[in-house]
């Protein structure tokens, strides 16, 4: 059951919409705010969650709604089909709280996900979509979709912050502030820090380049109006990465913001669920005999800046003069842009786009979120390898005009404390 929708949800929903599963109750009242909060073996996790969401204190509390999205596979181990039963019947319990939780039911015989989609990507569609039908649409103000996971915590004003971001059409998609929980040993705290500093560090470097993707790509953090949403066909379904390519799609139609009054806190613990991801990086530092404390080079953030303020510039040039250009800037860029075909991309480009402004917006489309990391990987993987992660992380501070930390050490790793410092920077800055 929903209520009357806007033509354009009615017919995303048709089109795109997941439908097999719905809320387990029918809600008396419609809703500005939706999270929506995928979960699977994650029941004392989403004690210490619920906790802190209720915790928050906002005069809107009752115009948000929590969905919790409790999922497995068929294929799932016994450990995992007991511990989100638990949590299913904690969220059928009729417990009496300011703010409304409600389940959607992925997990229970018969109701479990197709093996072939069932994760992360699924997950977050599921209660998305199901979102759009709850959302009311006749007041004043922004609808607004809000990705969290279960193994987070909030600060206590994270409701209020996220609306008051959305106040008066400030926004249509972003991202909250994030900063890692401390880890419960030292090994696991290096290793968060670890990971935490390389995702900052390429979003520094990639706002130095001038990059129109220099954001944060946190499946927990991510929020967007419903229009944005839609617009974009929705959530994909995506076993890992999901949030890197949903935002990549989002920003080619709304600006990427930051709402940095907020936290959200992601959990520092190891995972192997999926290939990549936080998990999955403290997993491998624990458990991997490698060197882990390297960053890309510096320099190719240079070779981006020099390619972007060439590319991105707003002056129409021949495919000739870009990759003439390209070869001065690096030859490896040149050959980087043979490989990916740009100049039949380019003639194709200025060939059917509709004037200027149309032409500017497939540059930024071509030269894309995840071109821009493939560009990044193929000159480290030519001539520009990574280096020492606190080498590059100077070398980055003095190009963005930070103030660089003082070592005090000839030592490849410094302590922990100063690798925290780096850190401390790093979120001010990425």
């Amino acid at each position: 059951m929903c209520f009357n929708l806007p033509a354009d949800v009615e017919k995303y929903l048709k089109r795109f919409g997941c439908d097999k599963y719905h809320l387990s109750k029918v809600p008396r009242k419609k809703y500005k705010m939706a999270v929506v909060i995928p979960a699977i073996c994650e029941y004392d996790n989403f004690l210490l969650l619920e906790k802190s969401l209720l915790e928050n204190d906002c005069e809107n509390i009752n115009e948000v709604i929590v969905i919790v999205v409790v999922n497995n596979s068929n294929s799932a181990s016994a450990e995992i089909k007991k511990d989100n039963a638990k949590l299913i019947g904690h969220l059928k319990k009729n417990i009496p709280r300011k703010l409304q939780f409600s389940l959607i039911d992925a997990s229970s015989p018969g109701n479990e996900f197709d093996e072939k989609d069932a994760g992360v990507g699924l997950a977050r569609k599921t209660g998305m979509d199901e979102a759009l039908r709850i959302f009311d649409y006749n007041s004043a103000g922004e609808n607004i979709l809000v990705c969290l996971d279960a193994d987070c915590i909030v600060e206590k004003n994270y409701f209020s912050a996220v609306f008051k971001a959305f106040s008066g059409g400030k926004m249509s998609a972003g991202y909250v502030n994030f900063a890692h929980q401390q880890a419960t040993s030292e090994m696991n705290q290096r290793a968060i820090i670890c990971y935490e500093i390389f995702m900052r560090y390429y979003v520094l470097g990639l706002k130095y380049a001038g990059s129109p993707y220099a954001f944060d790509t946190v499946g927990s953090t991510i929020v967007c109006n419903y229009k944005s949403y839609i617009k974009i066909q929705g959530m994909n379904k995506r076993k890992a990465a999901e949030d890197f390519y949903f935002l990549e799609k989002l920003s080619k139609t709304a600006e990427i913001k930051r709402i940095s009054e907020t936290t959200v806190f992601p959990s520092p613990r190891t995972s192997f669920r999926v290939p990549f991801g936080t998990g999955k990086g403290v997993y491998k530092f624990l458990n991997e005999d490698k060197d882990h404390y390297l960053l890309y080079h510096p320099e190719i953030f240079e070779i981006l800046k020099k390619w972007n303020s060439i590319f991105l510039d707003s002056k129409i040039e021949t495919a000739e003069y870009y990759m003439e250009h390209a070869e001065k800037i690096n030859p490896m860029l040149k050959v980087f842009l043979e490989i990916n075909d740009f100049n039949s991309s380019w003639i194709k480009i200025v060939k059917t786009s509709c004037g200027f402004e149309q032409i500017s917006k497939q540059k930024r489309f071509w030269f894309d979120g995840f071109r821009t990391l493939k560009l990044v990987h193929y000159l480290r993987d030519n001539n520009l390898g990574n280096i020492n992660m606190f080498s590059a992380l100077d070398d980055m501070f003095e190009k963005c005009g930070i103030v660089k930390i003082s070592l005090n050490t000839e030592t490849y790793i410094p302590d922990i404390s100063i690798q925290a410092e780096y850190l401390k920077k790093l979120r001010d800055f990425a």
